[in-house]
């Protein structure tokens, strides 16, 4: 099955990865997974996924670091990020970092559904679905 919009998911937890993937999958988005930053950097530019989802922390190669490089490359500026974590603060950061878009963990399924769709169509705007944010 050919999908038009493949989806990156980046965390170190496995069990993680697999729970989300398994509900985007749902939704008819190919999904790619990486475990680190450097999983995240090889797959942005091997495959050049729709969309981005990235865990703030990760080993090696932080979250943050990845929104930081990914916005000043301009091969990789224009894809949209969902920053992911259990912290406040760095989902603050993430968003004055390039994020588009935050989803505290644990989330909703729906919640995951909404602010992918939001950030793939065509009708991308600033009010953030239920146990979202974007930036304002």
């Amino acid at each position: 099955m050919v999908h038009e919009k493949s989806l990156l998911v980046v965390d170190d937890e496995r069990s993680f990865v697999d729970l989300v993937s398994r509900v985007l999958r749902r939704e008819g988005y190919g999904v790619l997974h990486g475990k680190d930053g450097i999983d995240a950097f090889s797959s942005l530019f091997l495959h050049s996924p729709s969309l981005m989802l990235i865990d703030l922390c990760l080993p090696c190669i932080t979250g943050l670091e990845v929104i930081e490089q990914v916005r000043g490359d301009q091969k990789t500026a224009d894809v949209p990020i969902v920053a992911m974590s259990g912290d406040p603060s760095l989902l603050e950061r993430a968003i004055a970092m390039g994020a588009d878009a935050i989803l505290a963990k644990p989330f909703s399924h729906e919640a995951l559904k909404s602010v992918v769709a939001r950030h793939l169509g065509e009708a991308r705007t600033q009010d953030p679905p239920i146990g979202c944010e974007s930036p304002s």
